[in-house]
């Protein structure tokens, strides 16, 4: 087994209410495999972090949404 397969990545979402806290450790070969991962520079990698795991994980506990509201139209 490479190095790679055990590389753990810690995500964390805390929302500023006491209790309102997730913390959870996936594998980063879940995501990516190591010769893809391996090509990635430094600001890719972490770019690839936040863009395609963190962000696929966190919407999976909140939900979100924006809007322009008019009130000249009510």
């Amino acid at each position: 087994m490479s190095k790679f397969n055990s590389i753990k990545i810690k995500l964390y979402l805390g929302i500023g209410f006491p209790g309102a806290v997730h913390e959870e450790d996936v594998f980063l070969h879940e995501y990516i495999s190591e010769s893809e991962w391996n090509k990635l520079n430094a600001t890719e990698k972490e770019e690839f972090l936040h863009e395609e795991i963190f962000r696929e994980w966190v919407s999976g506990y909140l939900d979100q949404s924006v809007s322009i509201y008019d009130e000249e139209a009510e």
